[in-house]
């Protein structure tokens, strides 16, 4: 009798968030990291109270730190657009720049402001928080943008006399942003330019860093040490643990499936493979996965054209990957018993048990 060396019994999830990974460290030693930005595979990051500027290749073994600028004062926050850097200057009241692809960068100022503290962009526009913080003026929060393309931009104030904006977050036609001191997520239709202000998310635990993922948002608590999310297209709006037991987590950037998260009162940036992995609408009655159980290879039919296929095990390892036509198979004879996931272009996941 012939032996069924491997079944496959294939799941669907219905969820956007994945269950958290395991977090390890990427960089140690810090002084209160707090801004995070990606220019390909290189992780920029500031440290707060030094006023330095490093970077990282995140695909390096080992991690080189790679120091970029050094201004001896307070940066609260990074933005990279096109390939210029954008800091915020809390100490010299002002936003500057350089270029990241030269070997040594000029600080070019950009914007006298206010203690600038969260920058965002959004397109050619860079919205920046300003005027909250320590030894501020009470009431003074704002958030403005500028067009980056101008060569003598004038900001545009968007709201005002607010009692702290911290960080920032955009999607779609709404400006988030989060006020620590009254432990909130504020928001803003910027469609409508009155630019009413509503309490958002309410009952936090001192929010800093927010960061979208489709209809997810994550929420940096350094008080709570945790990342929190929430689904702002869910009624009513739920606040859920995302992932549990940092220390002073400020602000989160993702790249792939991976989330790396600033740990400000640890000093060191900390990163959770695979944490992105999520389950988009799909038309599941065109889908099939046949046969189960099965020894050499599973079929695949009713997948778009030209779709990425992945493969990967619990411990994030991609096993397989290739651009498929709608019907193929794939030779899983080689693989060892267990969990497994299936992904379609990156965005769609299913979980495939192996027995």
């Amino acid at each position: 009798m012939n032996q069924i060396r491997i079944k496959f019994l294939l799941f669907l999830i219905f969820v956007t968030n994945y269950s958290q990974g395991q977090v390890t460290d990427v960089v140690t030693g810090l002084n209160f990291p707090g801004g995070l930005a990606f220019y390909g595979n290189e992780l920029y990051f500031s440290q707060t109270s030094d006023g330095i500027i490093s970077k990282i290749n995140v695909l390096s073994d080992p991690i080189i730190i790679e120091e970029i600028i050094n201004i001896g004062d307070v940066i609260t926050d990074i933005e990279i657009i096109g390939n210029e850097l954008y800091f915020a200057n809390f100490q010299s009241d002002k936003i500057s720049k350089i270029n990241v692809n030269s070997q040594s960068p000029t600080i070019i100022d950009v914007l006298d402001v206010y203690k600038p503290w969260s920058l965002k962009s959004f397109g050619d526009f860079l919205y920046f928080s300003s005027g909250s913080g320590v030894d501020t003026l009470p009431n003074n929060g704002k958030v403005s943008f500028i067009d980056v393309l101008d060569d003598n931009p004038v900001p545009i104030e968007i709201i005002s006399n607010q009692a702290y904006t911290a960080s920032l977050e955009i999607k779609d036609n709404f400006l988030y942003f989060s006020d620590p001191y009254a432990n909130k997520i504020v928001q803003i239709d910027v469609s409508n330019t009155n630019y009413l202000a509503t309490d958002f998310i309410t009952n936090l635990n001192t929010p800093l860093g927010l960061m979208f993922n489709g209809n997810i948002l994550y929420i940096a608590e350094r008080d709570n040490n945790r990342i929190a999310s929430v689904d702002v297209s869910s009624n009513p709006i739920l606040i859920e643990d995302f992932i549990t037991g940092l220390n002073g987590p400020v602000q989160t950037i993702t790249n792939g499936t991976d989330m790396y998260i600033a740990e400000n009162l640890a000093g060191k940036i900390s990163k959770s493979e695979n944490t992105m992995l999520s389950v988009q609408d799909i038309d599941f009655k065109k889908l099939n996965i046949f046969p189960n159980p099965t020894s050499d290879y599973i079929h695949l039919q009713g997948f778009k054209e030209n779709s990425l296929i992945l493969i990967y095990d619990l411990s994030g390892n991609e096993l397989y990957k290739k651009i498929m036509l709608s019907d193929q198979k794939i030779d899983i004879s080689n693989f060892k018993n267990g969990y497994y996931f299936l992904r379609i272009n990156k965005d769609t996941t299913f979980k495939i048990i192996k027995i």
